[in-house]
C-alpha cells in the first residue's frame, strides 16, 4: 500500500496535475462556447470540477501520508563505513557497532531493503562476526555446534557455488554439501571429532531438516533453526532414554512423549526441558500419575494410582500430596473398598476430613502427620451417630 502511495505521490504528481489543468481549461472551455444556463453544461462542469478536486485530493492526501517516510536502501555487501554514508544521506541511523572494524561487510540487515520507514530509523545489521558469535551455542549438551558461516572461494577467486565436497573449516571441521555465493546452502555434511550433522544449512547455519550424532551415540533427528533444535524431533540418549516432541531454543517445550531406559513414560507438555502442564506419568513398576505438573514437579490437581490398586485424587505441591484430596484403597490393601476425604499437608494427613468404610459406616475428626489425632465422631450408615472417640498420635485413649 506505502508503495503505491509513493508512486502516485512522486511519479503521478505531475501527469495528475497536467490532468487537472487539463479538465479546467475543458470547463472553461465549454462555458465559453456554450449557453451558460444549459442544463448539460452546468452538469458537465460540475462533474469536471469534482474530478478536479477528488485529483487534488489523493495528491495532497499522497504526499502528506510519505512525508517524514524514506526507503531503505541495500546496505548488504557494504563495509560499515560506506553503509553508515549511505544511510545518513538517506535520513536514516545506523545501528552503533563500536567493536567492528570499518572495513567489515554487513551480512544482514532489518528492515529489509526498500521498505517504506519514518526518517530517524535505526537499521540494525549484523556481521559475520556477530553472526559467528551468536549462533555459536550449544545444541544440546556441551558440544557448540558453529556456525560455518566463513566464506569460501575456489582457485580462481570465485564464490564457491554447487555442490564440493571436504571443505576444511579448519577447527570447526569439514563440510561436504552444497553452496551458495561462498556458504553452506541446502543439504550438507558437517562434521567435527564431537559430532556430525548431516541435513539442511540456511547462510552456514543449520536451519531445517537435519541429524546429528554426537561421538557417545546420543542422536538427534529433526527440526532446526538458527543453529538451534526447534520443532519436531526425536532426541536418543546414550544411557537409552528417548524423548519424541516439540522443541524450541534446543529445549524440550511443548508437546511430547519422553520415554527412559527403565520403562517409566512421560506424555505430556514440556518447557524449558521440564515436564510443565498437564500430563500422564506411567512408572515402570505400574504406578500412574495423571495430572498437573510445574517445573518437572507433580503440581496442582492430579491422580496417582498405585500397582497396589490404591488411588489419591486431589492438591499436589512440589511432588507431594497437599490440599484437599480423597484416598482410595485398592483391592491389595486390608482396607479395600474405605476411601478418606481429608486435607493434606507435605504428602501426610494433616487436618479434618472423613474416613468411609464400604459397609457405609464413617469416622469424622482429624488427623496429624497421617495419625488420628483430636475427637472423631463415628456413625452407622444411616448417619446415626454411634460413639466419640479420642486419639492422641494415632494411640485411641
Amino acid at each position: 500500500m506505502l508503495k503505491m502511495i509513493d508512486t502516485i505521490s512522486r511519479t503521478w504528481s505531475f501527469p495528475l496535475a497536467i490532468a487537472s489543468v487539463l479538465v479546467s481549461v475543458l470547463g472553461v472551455t465549454l462555458n465559453f462556447f456554450l449557453p451558460s444556463d444549459n442544463p448539460r453544461v452546468i452538469i458537465f462542469t460540475a462533474i469536471l470540477v469534482g474530478i478536479l478536486v477528488i485529483i487534488i485530493l489523493i495528491i495532497v492526501a499522497c504526499k502528506a501520508i510519505m512525508r517524514g517516510r524514506v526507503v531503505v536502501p541495500n546496505i548488504k555487501d557494504l563495509t560499515i563505513a560506506e553503509a553508515r554514508g549511505k544511510l545518513e544521506s538517506s535520513g536514516l541511523l545506523f545501528s552503533p557497532y563500536m567493536k567492528e572494524s570499518p572495513d567489515t561487510k554487513i551480512l544482514t540487515q532489518n528492515p529489509e531493503v526498500n521498505e517504506f520507514v519514518k526518517k530517524g530509523s535505526i537499521v540494525e545489521i549484523e556481521t559475520e562476526a556477530h553472526q559467528l558469535k551468536k549462533v555459536s551455542q550449544e545444541v544440546g549438551r556441551n558440544y557448540p555446534l558453529k556456525s560455518l558461516a566463513v566464506v569460501k572461494l575456489d582457485n580462481n577467486g570465485n564464490f564457491l557455488n554447487g555442490k564440493h565436497n571436504d571443505i576444511d573449516y579448519e577447527e570447526q571441521g569439514i563440510y561436504s554439501g552444497h553452496y551458495s555465493n561462498g556458504v553452506p546452502n541446502g543439504k550438507g555434511v558437517h562434521k567435527t571429532d564431537k559430532f556430525a550433522y548431516d541435513g539442511d544449512f540456511v547462510n552456514g547455519i543449520p536451519s531445517g531438516r537435519g541429524v546429528i550424532t554426537w561421538a557417545d551415540g546420543e542422536k538427534y533427528v529433526g527440526d532446526f533453526l538458527t543453529g538451534r533444535r526447534h520443532g519436531k524431533a526425536t532426541y536418543t540418549y546414550a544411557n537409552g532414554d528417548v524423548y519424541d516432541g516439540d522443541f524450541k531454543g534446543s529445549k524440550m517445550h511443548g508437546k511430547g512423549t519422553y520415554t527412559w531406559a527403565s520403562g517409566s513414560v512421560y506424555d505430556g507438555d514440556f518447557k524449558d526441558d521440564n515436564r510443565h502442564g498437564t500430563g500422564t506419568y506411567t512408572l515402570a513398576g505400574g504406578d500412574k500419575y495423571i495430572g498437573g505438573w510445574l517445573n518437572d514437579n507433580m503440581h496442582g490437581e492430579g491422580t496417582y494410582t498405585w500397582a497396589s490398586g490404591n488411588e489419591y485424587t486431589g492438591g499436589w505441591l512440589d511432588d507431594k500430596r497437599h490440599g484437599s484430596g480423597t484416598f482410595k484403597f485398592g483391592d491389595k490393601s486390608e482396607f479395600a473398598g474405605d476411601w478418606t476425604v481429608c486435607n493434606y499437608v507435605n504428602n501426610a494427613r494433616n487436618g479434618g476430613g472423613t474416613y468411609y468404610r464400604k459397609n457405609g459406616r464413617y469416622d469424622k475428626g482429624t488427623w496429624k502427620d497421617s495419625k488420628k489425632h483430636g475427637t472423631f465422631l463415628c456413625y452407622d450408615d444411616n448417619d446415626q451417630l454411634l460413639r466419640e472417640e479420642k486419639y492422641i498420635d494415632g494411640k485411641l485413649q
